[in-house]
């Protein structure tokens, strides 16, 4: 990532290798939570375990994998959740972008049976930061939510293994989520359509409701309500 006008300059101090006491004496977990706090950015609600395990994976990219492709490319990440049922957990933050507009905020999460996909706006040319900070910060305190209906979901036996719940949650790919049976390939849609999504809003309502949908029915996904 470049440091011009389109973003903070002082992202630019994280730079990997750039010489600066903060960098040498932070571990990269530390170093994530910095440069989201210097954003006045909240950090993701990652998972302390996961959290911990952060490595940087970019500039201005954390993550517990080795990522092949920056996070901007957000579709292979999607598709790879979608196909492979026993991909391992993971969580990825940072920024990532191109251009004069095209930088977003990234938050995935892969944690059991919830594969979780956040892209947002963050640091274009174009991007009023204050709407932006506020989007954001709705978005992560809704994903920490959705994390623990998930969680309550899975304790129940609600969600039996090899199934998942992918959402995408994105203005740069195709929004939408679907639960995922064992049984798929690459092939698969990755996600229903929220016809009415432009708004992230009602995407995170449509989710929020399959989940409440599956608490309330106390019937495990794939198999008939008695």
């Amino acid at each position: 990532m470049s440091c011009h006008s389109l973003l903070i300059d002082r992202m630019c101090r994280y730079r990997p290798g750039y010489s600066n006491e903060v960098i040498m004496t932070q571990s990269p977990t530390e170093l994530a939570r910095t440069l989201f706090q210097e954003e006045g950015l909240p950090f993701p609600p990652a998972p302390a375990a996961l959290a911990s395990q952060l490595q940087t994976a970019g500039d201005h990219v954390f993550a517990t994998r080795k990522i092949d492709v920056t996070p901007y490319g957000i579709e292979s990440f999607r598709n790879e959740a979608s196909s492979d049922p026993a991909l391992q957990d993971y969580v990825l933050v940072g920024f990532d972008g191109y251009g004069v507009n095209s930088w977003a905020v990234h938050y995935y999460l892969v944690e059991g049976p919830l594969a979780l996909f956040v892209q947002l706006p963050w640091g274009g040319a174009y991007v009023d930061a204050d709407q932006a900070r506020e989007r954001i910060a709705r978005v992560f305190t809704w994903a920490a939510r959705l994390q623990e209906r998930v969680g309550e979901a899975r304790e129940r036996a609600l969600i039996p293994p090899g199934w998942r719940l992918l959402a995408v949650v994105s203005t740069f790919a195709h929004p939408g989520f679907a639960w995922l049976p064992p049984q798929r390939d690459a092939a698969a849609p990755t996600a229903e359509d929220d016809s009415e999504s432009a708004s992230a809003g009602n995407l995170l309502a449509a989710i929020d409701e399959a989940v409440d949908q599956l608490l309330a029915r106390g019937v495990p996904l794939g198999q008939a309500s008695p």
